[in-house]
C-alpha cells in the first residue's frame, strides 16, 4: 500500500498523495476493502470500479460535511462549522459573480475545508473558459496557483483544502489526460498554510484582491490574536475571534480589495454592551462597508449545530472610511424558503442605510432585522422622549439585580436568606404569582447569594427566560428568587409606583420595545438581559390613568381575565401614542413577532381578509389626504398570481381600468432594487406612476397590507411622484 502512494505522488506530484502511512497499520481486510473499491468488483453494491470516475461530480460541500463530521467532538470548542453552500455562493456571489471578468487574487484566512476556495476557483476557472476558448490543463493549474491562497491552524484542514482545489481542476480535464499528463501543483506550505492567521507567514507577506470566508467563532484569543490586537489598539467584545480576523483581514487587501466575511451577527450586530456598541461605531467609520446580510432570522436553518446566528459582511479596507449608503438584507422564513434550496428576501428588507446612522445608531440592527425605518423613528422617538426604567429606579433609589446562583464553585454565606420563600421563572407569570410553585431556600451557602434587600417587598420581578413573551409581576411579600428572575425593590411607600411598573412591563409597548431592541430575543434565544430590561424608556402615568393601571394589575393579580386590552388602552394614552405609533406596536407583534415564531405558518404569510384589505385602503386614504392636495381615489384593482394590485387614482374616472398584472411582474421596475443574488429570491414589490395613477404591486401577504404597511407606502407613494416629478423636469 505504501509503495502505491508512494507511485502516485510521484505520478500526480501535489499533495494528496504525500502521507504518512505504515503497511502495518493496515490489516488484510482494509486492503481488500479499497481493492474492491478500485476494481468495482463487488457487484451486489452496484460500487462501479473507481478508475473511469468524473472528478467533476464530486460536490465540494461533500467533502466539507465529511470534513466537520471529522471534526465533531471538537467541534464546539474549535467553533468550526461546515460552511453551506448557500451561504459561500452569497458571499462569493457580491465578490466573484460568474459572468464577470478578471482574476483576483484570493485568501480564506480560515479555510477549513478549503469549500470557499474551491468555489472561488470553479468561478475563476468557469471565467478562463466563457470567452470560448479551452484552457489547458497547464493554464488552469497556473491560475490556480497564482490566485487561491489560504491559512488554517489544522493540517487536516489544509489538506482537505489541497484535495478540493485539486478536484476542482481536475473537473475541466478529461481522465486520459488526467492519467497522462495531468501533474498537479504543489500547495500545501505555498498557498495552503498551517499557521495562525495572526502570526508571521509567507501568505502574511502578500496583499489580496479579495479576502473571503467563515472565520471560527469561539470566544478566546489566540496569543497571537492577542497581540495583533494590542499592537493596533483595536479591542473585540467578549474575546469574539472572528470579529479580530476582520481586522486583520482589512490589513492584508490591496488598496481596491474587497473582504466577504461569515461573521457572528450577535457579536458584530447586536450586542449592546459597551464594549461592542465602540467596537461596531470603528468598524462602520473605518472600513468602507458595502452590504450586511442578517441571517439571524435563519440561524436554525444556516447553521443548525450552531448556537449563534450569522451574517454576511462585504467591505473595503476603507481607507477614507464609509461614504457611500450600505445595504442592509434581511431574509426571511417564507412559505416559498421551505420549498427551495437558497435564501428568500421580501423587497421590503432590502434598505440603504445611510453611513452616518450606521456608525451612530445602537439601535439600527435590530429594529431593522424584524422592523424598517418608521420602526427605527418611533423606538428613537421613545428613547428621547422618556427617562428609562433604569433612569426611574436609580432617581427613587431603587434596588435592582438578578436572583442568586446556588450551585456554583463559591461557598458564601446565604444564612441571610436561609428558610425563605423562593421562586423561580416558572412561578411568575403576566403580573401574577403561582403560588403552588413557591418553594423554600434551602441552602446556607450559595455561589452568588446577591444582596439580600433586592428579595424584600415590595418588588417587581421579570423573566430573563421566556418561550412567549417577557412578563414580570408585582410580587407583595418577601421572597429571594434564582437568577432566572431579574428584581426591582422598592421601598413601601412606592409600592404602587411598582405597580404601574409591573403594569407597563407587561403591556404591548414594552413587549415591541423589547423585542425591536434587545439582543438574544428574535436573534440567538429568547431572553432579556437586565440591563436590557432597564432600557425600557417609561411615562409618568398620573390621575385617572394611573387609577385604571392599578386596577388592572390589581385584575390580572387575581386571576381575572381580558385584562390586557383595558392595560394597553391606558399606556397607550400614557405614552400619548398617535394612530400610526399604535398601529406600529400592533402589527409589529401581531405579524413581525408572529414570523419570528412561526416562520412560513405566520399569519404574516396568509393572504389577507377582504375586510383587511379595506382597512388597508381606508388607512392609505386617509394619509395621503393629509400629506397631498390630490383627491385620491383607491381601490383593490387585481389580485392573482400570488399578488395584490392596489390603485390609487387622481381622476375617478380610471376607477375599474384594467390591468395586466402578469406584464407587470414582469417589468424592469419591480426587478429595479439596491440588491440581488443568484443565490437569493427577492420576492418583488414595487410603487408605479401610470399616467395620472398610482399602482402598489405587493404579494398577496398580510404583511404587505396591513395599516402600518399603509403608511410607509404612503411614503413611498409621495416620494413615487416626486421622482416622476423631478424626471420630467
Amino acid at each position: 500500500m505504501l509503495d502505491l502512494f508512494e507511485a502516485l505522488a510521484e505520478h500526480f506530484n501535489g499533495d494528496v498523495f504525500t502521507v504518512a502511512l505504515d503497511d502495518a497499520s493496515l490489516s488484510e481486510e482494509a486492503i481488500a476493502e479499497l481493492e474492491t473499491f478500485f476494481s468495482g468488483s463487488d457487484i451486489a453494491s452496484g460500487q462501479r470500479a473507481l478508475w473511469p470516475y468524473d472528478f467533476g461530480i464530486i460536490p465540494p460541500e461533500l467533502i466539507s460535511s465529511i470534513y466537520e463530521q471529522l471534526l465533531e467532538s471538537s467541534q464546539r470548542q474549535d467553533a468550526a462549522y461546515y460552511t453551506p453552500r448557500g451561504v459561500v455562493d452569497l458571499v462569493l456571489d457580491e465578490l466573484i459573480p460568474w459572468e464577470a471578468t478578471g482574476e483576483p487574487i484570493v485568501l480564506d484566512p480560515a479555510c477549513g475545508s478549503g469549500i470557499f476556495l474551491t468555489e472561488a476557483f470553479r468561478r475563476l476557472a468557469y471565467r478562463a473558459t466563457s470567452s470560448g476558448q479551452q484552457p489547458s490543463f497547464d493554464g488552469l493549474s497556473s491560475l490556480l496557483s497564482k490566485s487561491i491562497f489560504g491559512v488554517d491552524m489544522n493540517p487536516a484542514a489544509v489538506g482537505v483544502a489541497a484535495f478540493g482545489l485539486y478536484l476542482a481542476l481536475l473537473e475541466r480535464v478529461d481522465s486520459p489526460t488526467v492519467w497522462r499528463t495531468a501533474r498537479l501543483p504543489n500547495l500545501v506550505s505555498k498557498n495552503l498554510v498551517v499557521s495562525d492567521f495572526f502570526d508571521d507567514h509567507p501568505v502574511a507577506s502578500r496583499r489580496f484582491d479579495l479576502i473571503v470566508g467563515n472565520p471560527p467563532w469561539q470566544r478566546s484569543l489566540t496569543p497571537k490574536a492577542r497581540e495583533f490586537l494590542r499592537r493596533r489598539d483595536l479591542r473585540v467584545p467578549n474575546q469574539q475571534s472572528a470579529l479580530a480576523f476582520l481586522w486583520r483581514a482589512a490589513e492584508l487587501l490591496k488598496n481596491d480589495g474587497d473582504i466577504g466575511l461569515v461573521l457572528p451577527a450577535k457579536g458584530l450586530l447586536h450586542n449592546r454592551s459597551q464594549p461592542a456598541v465602540d467596537m461596531r461605531r470603528r468598524v462602520f467609520a473605518e472600513l468602507e462597508v458595502d452590504t450586511v446580510i442578517d441571517l439571524s432570522a435563519l440561524r436554525r436553518e444556516v447553521f443548525g449545530s450552531a448556537t449563534n446566528p450569522a451574517c454576511v459582511m462585504i467591505a473595503k479596507s476603507g481607507r477614507g472610511g464609509q461614504e457611500q449608503p450600505l445595504v442592509h438584507v434581511a431574509p426571511r422564513r417564507t412559505p416559498l424558503s421551505s420549498a427551495i434550496e437558497g435564501f428568500v428576501v421580501p423587497q421590503q428588507n432590502i434598505r440603504e442605510i445611510p453611513p452616518e446612522l450606521a456608525v451612530s445608531s445602537t439601535l439600527l440592527w435590530k429594529t431593522y432585522l424584524w422592523g424598517g425605518p418608521r420602526d427605527l423613528e418611533f423606538v428613537r422617538y421613545l428613547q428621547e422622549s422618556f427617562p428609562s426604567l433604569g433612569g426611574l429606579a436609580e432617581s427613587r433609589g431603587w434596588l435592582s439585580g438578578q436572583g442568586y446562583q446556588a450551585n456554583l464553585g463559591d461557598k458564601n454565606d446565604a444564612s441571610a436568606i436561609y428558610g425563605w420563600p423562593s421562586l423561580d421563572t416558572g412561578a411568575v407569570g403576566a403580573l401574577r404569582v403561582n403560588s403552588a410553585l413557591i418553594g423554600v431556600v434551602e441552602q446556607r451557602v450559595m455561589h452568588r447569594p446577591r444582596d439580600e434587600r433586592i428579595y424584600q417587598a415590595p418588588h417587581v420581578l421579570m423573566q430573563k427566560g421566556f418561550s412567549d413573551v417577557p412578563v414580570a409581576a408585582y410580587v407583595d411579600f418577601d421572597a429571594a428568587f434564582t437568577e432566572g428572575l431579574f428584581g426591582i425593590a422598592a421601598p413601601m411607600e412606592d409600592a404602587d409606583e411598582l405597580r404601574v411598573v409591573a403594569g407597563v412591563l407587561n403591556s404591548s409597548v414594552a413587549r415591541y420595545w423589547y423585542f425591536m431592541t434587545s439582543s438574544s430575543w428574535g436573534v440567538e434565544r429568547e431572553q432579556i438581559h437586565p440591563g436590557e430590561y432597564l432600557s425600557l424608556p417609561v411615562p409618568s402615568i398620573r390621575g385617572g390613568l394611573r387609577r385604571d393601571v392599578l386596577r388592572t394589575v390589581s385584575t390580572a393579580a387575581q386571576g381575572g381575565t381580558g385584562w390586557h386590552a383595558r392595560l394597553d388602552d391606558a399606556v397607550f394614552a400614557a405614552y400619548d401614542l398617535q394612530p400610526a405609533e399604535i398601529d406600529l406596536v400592533r402589527d409589529g407583534l401581531g405579524l413581525h413577532l408572529d414570523e419570528h415564531r412561526r416562520g412560513p405558518l405566520s399569519v404574516a404569510y396568509q393572504q389577507p381578509a377582504e375586510e383587511q384589505l379595506a382597512e388597508y385602503a381606508r388607512t392609505l386614504d386617509s394619509v395621503l389626504r393629509q400629506d397631498q392636495s390630490i383627491d385620491w381615489s383607491i381601490e383593490v384593482a387585481e389580485r392573482k398570481l400570488g399578488y395584490v394590485v392596489v390603485a390609487c387614482h387622481a381622476d375617478p374616472a380610471d376607477r375599474g381600468r384594467g390591468f395586466e398584472l402578469e406584464q407587470l411582474v414582469q417589468t424592469d421596475e419591480l426587478a429595479d432594487r439596491a440588491w440581488e443574488s443568484p443565490a437569493a429570491i427577492v420576492q418583488p414589490s414595487a410603487v408605479l406612476l401610470d399616467g395620472t395613477s398610482v399602482m402598489l404591486i405587493k404579494p398577496d401577504e398580510r404583511r404587505c397590507w396591513s395599516s402600518s404597511a399603509a403608511r410607509t407606502d404612503a411614503r413611498e407613494i409621495t416620494g413615487a411622484i416626486l421622482r416622476g416629478v423631478a424626471g420630467a423636469r
